[in-house]
């Protein structure tokens, strides 16, 4: 799942995404009843305001801009940037084979 979620959006946002299931457990000890929980003390205030920071952060990676794009590939001719493509020249002249230079 968390690789489908990087593929999605970035791994940055797919971590600190994975950090939400902080505010999640406490939303669900505020919503689930007292006798399911282990430990059915009421959260802390400084529980709730860690979970409001994990909330603002995470949102505040998934609206942040896209860097903007490096400068190396610019500067790169166009068969270098296609993947490390060969170059025509280098397709046209295939070394001799053994046969060959024995004739």
């Amino acid at each position: 799942l968390w690789a489908k979620a990087v593929l999605l959006t970035s791994p940055a946002v797919a971590t600190v995404g994975l950090s939400l299931t902080v505010p999640i457990a406490i939303a669900s000890e505020l919503v689930l009843p007292r006798g399911w929980l282990v430990d059915p003390s009421p959260p802390t205030p400084l529980r709730l305001a860690g979970a409001l920071l994990v909330v603002a952060g995470f949102v505040g990676i998934s609206l942040a801009p896209d860097p903007p794009p490096s400068r190396t590939h610019e500067a790169e001719p166009s068969h270098c940037a296609a993947g490390n493509a060969a170059t025509p020249l280098e397709t046209d002249t295939a070394p001799p084979s053994p046969e060959r230079s024995r004739t």
